[in-house]
Parts: C-alpha cells; sequence; structure tokens
C-alpha cells in the first residue's frame, strides 16, 4: 500500500534485458521500500545494427510498454516531478546510429540517457554506500556493457566501461548451438583480450562487487544448490569455489532444463551462461577471492538523489528489494 504521507518516486529503468518500473517509498531519513516492481524482458540489445523496420518493432514494443507504466503511474497519482526515465547502453548504441525513432520516444517521455561514465557513478555510489568493504573493484555486468569502477578506502579511482554485456556476447558467440564448446573457447579468448591489457586496476584487491540481472542469478543458483531458503541477496558472498559451482551446474543443460533450473529467472535463460562464463573469466584475471553480490544500483540512487551526481549520497541505503530477479 503506498503510504501518502512519504515521497513515492517511479523510476523506470530502460536497460539491453529488461525494461523496470519500480515504485519507490521514500521516509524522511530516506529509508527506501519497494511497493511496486515490475519488469519486461524486452532485449533491445538485439536490435542493435538491425534494419529500420526491425529497430521499429523494438520501438513499438517499447513504447506501449511504457505507455502502460505511465498509465498505471497517473493512475496512483504520483507527481510528475518525482518520475525518472532512464536509460542506458541500448539506447547509447541506437543513438550512435543516428536513428530518429529512438529520439522520437526520448522526446516522448522525456528519457534521460546516461553515458557510461553517469551510469558507473551512480551504481557504484548506490552499492559502496550499504556495502561494508574499505578496498575491491565494482563490476555493474549488463545486457550491452559492463561497469567497472576499482577503489581504495571506499573512494573510486576511476570510472570505466566496456562492451561486454551478456546478451551482446550471446548473440555473438552462442547462436550457434551446434558448435557449443568452439564458442565457449572463443568467448573466453575475446574476454581476455578486452580486458587483459587495460590497466584499470593497479593494485586489484581480492574483493569484488558485483552488480546486474547475472550477479543476482548467480547467487540464486548458488543459494538453490545449498538448498539455502534464506535469501539476503543485498551483501550476500559466494567464492571462488562457489562460483565454479555454479558453472559447473549450468554450461552443459540445454535450455530446456535451464528454464526449470531452481534460483534462475526465465527471462535470464539466454544470457546466464555468457555472463557467469565473463564473472568466471573476471576472477580469474584479478585473483578475486571473495564476491560481494549488490541489490541496489542505479535505480535506489535515482530514488534517493534524482539525477544529480553526488559522491558521497548517503551513508547507507536501506531498501526492501522485492521480487528481484
Amino acid at each position: 500500500m503506498i503510504n501518502s504521507k512519504t515521497k513515492n518516486r517511479a523510476i523506470i529503468d530502460i536497460g539491453s534485458n529488461s525494461c523496470r518500473l519500480v515504485i519507490f517509498n521514500i521516509a524522511e531519513n530516506s529509508n527506501l521500500d519497494v511497493i511496486y516492481e515490475k519488469q519486461f524482458s524486452l532485449k533491445l540489445q538485439l536490435y542493435i545494427g538491425k534494419s529500420p523496420k526491425k529497430i521499429q518493432e523494438g520501438i513499438i514494443l517499447l513504447d506501449n510498454l511504457l505507455e502502460n507504466f505511465f498509465n498505471f503511474i497517473n493512475f496512483i497519482n504520483i507527481k510528475h516531478k518525482n518520475i525518472f526515465v532512464v536509460a542506458t547502453s541500448a539506447f547509447r548504441d541506437l543513438l550512435e546510429q543516428k536513428n530518429n525513432q529512438i529520439k522520437n520516444i526520448i522526446k516522448k517521455y522525456n528519457i534521460k540517457v546516461l553515458d557510461e561514465i553517469i551510469e558507473a557513478k551512480f551504481g557504484f555510489y548506490s552499492s559502496i554506500n550499504s556495502l561494508p568493504l574499505k578496498n575491491g573493484t565494482y563490476f555493474d555486468i549488463g545486457g550491452g556493457s559492463v561497469e567497472v569502477v576499482p577503489f581504495e578506502s571506499r573512494k573510486a579511482s576511476g570510472f570505466f566501461s566496456f562492451r561486454l554485456g551478456c546478451l551482446s556476447l550471446s548473440e555473438k558467440f552462442f547462436s550457434n548451438k551446434k558448435k557449443y564448446k568452439y564458442s565457449i573457447k572463443k568467448l573466453d579468448n575475446y574476454i581476455y583480450e578486452q580486458i587483459s591489457n587495460l590497466n584499470i586496476i593497479d593494485k586489484p584487491s581480492k574483493k569484488m562487487i558485483l552488480v546486474g540481472g547475472t550477479a543476482r542469478n548467480i547467487f540464486k543458483i548458488h543459494k538453490a544448490q545449498k538448498n539455502d531458503k534464506f535469501l539476503e541477496l543485498h551483501g550476500g558472498k559466494i567464492s571462488h569455489n562457489d562460483l565454479n559451482d555454479v558453472w559447473e551446474k549450468i554450461y552443459k543443460l540445454p535450455k530446456k532444463e535451464l528454464i526449470s533450473l531452481p534460483g534462475l529467472s526465465s527471462s535470464r535463460v539466454d544470457t546466464i551462461i555468457p555472463g557467469c562464463r565473463l564473472v568466471k573469466k573476471l576472477v580469474e584475471i584479478y585473483g578475486f577471492k571473495e564476491i560481494y553480490i549488490s541489490g541496489r544500483g542505479i535505480r535506489e540512487y535515482i530514488a534517493i538523489n534524482g539525477l544529480e551526481v553526488i559522491s558521497n549520497p548517503i551513508k547507507d541505503i536501506h531498501s526492501t528489494i522485492l521480487k528481484s530477479e
């Protein structure tokens, strides 16, 4: 139930894989409660580089979804100033192609397209202010890109973005099921080439923060394997061995068995294998020993701070994350 005595904010997050509406209830002390959440898997990343007709199909789907979202937001009477629509990697790529259809959608719904650095900042500040880590590296594994933030003494030492998203990797390497083993080898080489020569982490800590749907699903699969019903997502921790166990569980399964795998969201079936492999290679390349899962990212940041960039926005973010996928 929406509490009219506190502030409510609606965040629509248009990602490469999914589009999500989250309604936050914000108390005076900046505590957050998710009171409504709905997401649809549009896979906008798969329309990048396609024909104008194919792109239009994706835009029509998005337009219809946003219209439905706004109808609901208006029905529950959230003020216009408390509605934020943001887009990330897929929209950045479409704008690079000078796509006029995307420009019309942006204008119609007042969409703010976050650049790579702002996306990294929002997600990092939201996570680091709610996790007790002094040194480490933050990774936001998305459908179209990966944002990376090394940090020391809880302060970022740089903000980086790479086009290594799970959905784009899935399309690039796993479209041919008959060459599955060969695809994994090619994916490994591609990840190594993209990352190994980039000196973005001078003195890597043994700790990493993982954000995004891949991170959440890896953690949930791990918990399901252990038959652990206590699922505290934010701040959850897995080891390198736990990650290897998840990989060994999923990588040989056909799609029809992945769909019913405990802990795995149906919307992540196509991306969990390249996503998990990417995380596994990152751990191996940089020698991470401890993996912390963050359930808080750009949506939680915007709910508290709007679109203003604040380096240390709050001491902590308290949030009840419901139905995360």
